[in-house]
């Protein structure tokens, strides 16, 4: 394993049982823990993107393993590697059995959008990351401690390289709050993102598709009222360029070549691709 991850809790795939998939890539295992606990966790798979995956996860995986602690953020659990070479071949984070906020039957709280900029202030002008996929599908709520859980960071940049055309999280959480109230998604396509968010602040009447807790004008204020401190200066985006403490992510590598082929896909005849790159 490189050298950037090796103060990573590690799990051996094999440990890992299956018990649903949840999604291309994503499934939800079962392992005993060195005190022998069960623990059910989320695995996002990367060897599924051979042959080229290193490129792909290294910003998300360093990212994720750097975070700090925050109520408001799913944390990394462990890091899976494969049984001969050692090989990463992904991650895993707990299982949060709450689900997300899509789920229009949930009740929307209002003190649930107040942590959701507070977790997005902290990932801007403190880290320096941008998340670029706030969205309700990207939040769990956490029965537990009735608090949301902001995850899925394989978009999110801590350089101005990494940067997405108008992917911004002023405008990402703007456009979140209007997919979670009104129900409407027509806004987070990318021309609609560009030209939309004065529309959506502008709209008269958000008429609601799911219960809240609190009236809609209130919830639109609390909105407002950090839209304006966020964009007040102009300089959205120096200072996220300069935050408090910036989360760097190590250089990828050379990788070295693996002498075990990986199949990453079949030939029109049905024959297994092989590879042993990085």
């Amino acid at each position: 394993m490189v050298k950037s991850l090796v103060d990573c809790r590690t799990i051996q795939f094999s440990k890992l049982r299956e018990l649903d998939r949840l999604g291309p890539a994503v499934d939800l295992r079962l392992y005993q823990d060195e005190e022998g606990q069960q623990r059910k966790v989320v695995f996002k798979i990367y060897a599924t993107y051979k042959p080229r995956p290193i490129s792909m996860f290294w910003p998300e995986l360093h990212l994720f393993h750097r975070l700090p602690p925050h109520p408001n953020l799913l944390a990394l659990d462990r890091v899976v590697l494969e049984d001969i070479e050692s090989r990463v071949i992904g991650f895993t984070t707990r299982y949060i059995s709450g689900g997300t906020l899509d789920n229009m039957a949930i009740v929307f709280r209002l003190e649930w959008l107040k942590q959701l900029l507070q977790v997005v202030d902290f990932l801007n002008l403190e880290l320096g990351v941008m998340h670029q996929d706030t969205a309700p599908r990207n939040i769990l709520l956490n029965t537990e401690t009735d608090k949301i859980l902001l995850y899925d960071i394989n978009y999110s940049a801590s350089k101005k390289d990494d940067q997405l055309v108008d992917q911004d999280d002023v405008a990402g959480v703007t456009f979140t709050l209007h997919e979670l109230i009104p129900g409407d998604q027509s806004f987070t396509a990318g021309h609609q993102r560009r030209n939309g968010i004065n529309m959506v602040r502008d709209m008269p009447n958000w008429i609601p598709k799911r219960e809240l807790n609190a009236e809609v004008s209130e919830f639109r204020r609390v909105l407002n009222d950090w839209t304006m401190k966020r964009t007040a200066d102009g300089n959205m985006m120096e200072r996220y360029l300069n935050a408090t403490s910036p989360i760097l992510i190590p250089e990828m590598p050379t990788p070295p070549d693996y002498e075990i082929p990986i199949s990453y896909g079949a030939t029109a005849n049905g024959e297994p691709v092989w590879d042993t790159g990085p």
